[in-house]
């Protein structure tokens, strides 16, 4: 891990918000712009993903031509790059847009576990198609990343990753004793490995030699890790599928959607493991056209899959670096945070309380919004992250418009 210093400066408002979305949601700091330095001048930044105490946002800056990934401590002057390994004249970064030896794009990463383990963050990350770990946590009240290191020995995985790297890491829940389960798609295979404290890459998904999908987005259901939630990609189509029980995979696999000619992308699961959220184009609007919508599922029931909210945005789906896998942000088992893709309006961020059918805007102050990321505190209150064009008065025509990352504490009222 490389460590760098700069200065941050972070304004906190009160912010009062009228009319309905008080009553529900309300910002006890206003958002602020999360300064990454010198290192996001002129540079997208992507994807921020919340550490599980709230303290580290983990982000990514692509440029033309190459992903990075990073830790930042919002508030302090540390930020640190996400690299697992020296690699002679590296410059950071790696190239997605093609390669030297013509195999698939090995991009870095990042996944935090669900919950503290030993008492600090502990997040994965791939890098030239490995698997590094490595610990955020604070020493004598100084914030600090440990060295990165292999997730296990290379001498125990095999041949997976062996040619095309692991891409899209995805920590699980910390069990009483041991690490946290990690799981990854094989990108030379394109099916779904889990490691445990085994520490050997356990096959989860099986495919015969004339298929042709790919499984990745993984997630673990919340706090047991035993099910996992996941999209096999067709030619053209790909949709939800569900490992009931990851200790008998090839029984217990069953498809969640089985919808032709759409994409059901990026699920994620409510607090309590109870329900599914996800994106998907199954549908036309009203113009016969066709758009993302939020859909809702129950797992462990018979019944369809319910649209709850139309004309969403996925997390950078017009991005070429990878799927969208963050998902709809759950706060409580009741209300989700997504964006809502509509041009007029640029792009607001929307709840919608589940058991009501009640959705209202977020209102931000910025536009052209994205990828939202929630932490719960435990506390009543939940931390936001999301990229954003600016502020409402931006200036969109500027050529060097780039996106940033903006940050909030909000108090649900249950």
């Amino acid at each position: 891990m490389f460590k760098f210093r700069m200065h941050v400066i972070i304004l906190i408002f009160t912010l009062a918000v009228p009319g309905l979305t008080q009553d529900l949601i309300s910002f006890v700091e206003k958002p602020a712009l999360l300064n990454t330095g010198t290192f996001g001048e002129g540079v997208n930044h992507y994807r921020p993903r919340w550490s599980p105490d709230g303290q580290w946002l983990s982000f990514e800056l692509i440029d033309e031509n190459s992903l990075r990934a990073f830790v930042i401590k919002p508030g302090t002057d540390i930020i640190f790059e996400c690299q697992g390994k020296q690699r002679g004249s590296y410059s950071g970064g790696l190239d997605i847009f093609q390669s030297a030896s013509n195999r698939k794009a090995a991009i870095t990463r990042i996944s935090w576990a669900r919950q503290l383990f030993n008492k600090t963050a502990m997040f994965c990350f791939t890098d030239d198609g490995a698997l590094y770990k490595s610990f955020a946590y604070e020493a004598s009240g100084t914030p600090a990343v440990s060295p990165a290191g292999e997730y296990i020995p290379a001498n125990k995985m095999g041949d997976v990753g062996r040619y095309n790297g692991v891409i899209i890491p995805e920590m699980g829940y910390t069990p009483s004793r041991g690490q946290p389960p990690v799981l990854f798609t094989d990108n030379d295979t394109g099916v779904l490995f889990a490691i445990y404290e085994t520490q050997k890459p356990m096959q989860l998904t099986f495919k015969k030699p004339d298929d042709k999908f790919t499984d990745a987005v993984g997630k673990f259901r919340p706090l047991d890790n035993r099910s996992i939630v996941f999209v096999r990609a067709f030619e053209g189509n790909s949709d939800i599928y569900l490992i009931e029980d990851v200790t008998r995979p090839a029984e217990s696999i069953k498809p969640l959607t089985q919808w032709p000619k759409s994409d059901e992308v990026a699920p994620s699961w409510s607090p309590d493991g109870k329900m599914i959220a996800f994106y998907s184009n199954y549908a036309e609007n009203a113009e016969g056209k066709k758009s993302f919508d939020l859909y809702l599922l129950d797992p462990a029931s018979k019944k369809p899959p319910a649209m709850i909210a139309r004309s969403v945005r996925p997390d950078n789906i017009e991005e070429m670096a990878g799927p969208p896998y963050q998902g709809p942000q759950w706060m409580g088992n009741d209300v989700i945070i997504y964006v809502k893709d509509d041009k007029p309006t640029k792009d607001p961020l929307m709840y919608i309380k589940v058991s009501t059918g009640e959705t209202d805007v977020l209102p931000v102050g910025t536009i052209i919004n994205d990828s939202p990321s929630i932490c719960d505190m435990g506390d009543g209150t939940y931390y936001l992250a999301y990229t954003t064009f600016g502020k409402s008065t931006a200036d969109l025509s500027r050529p060097d418009i780039t996106n940033k990352i903006y940050y909030a504490k909000m108090i649900f009222s249950r």
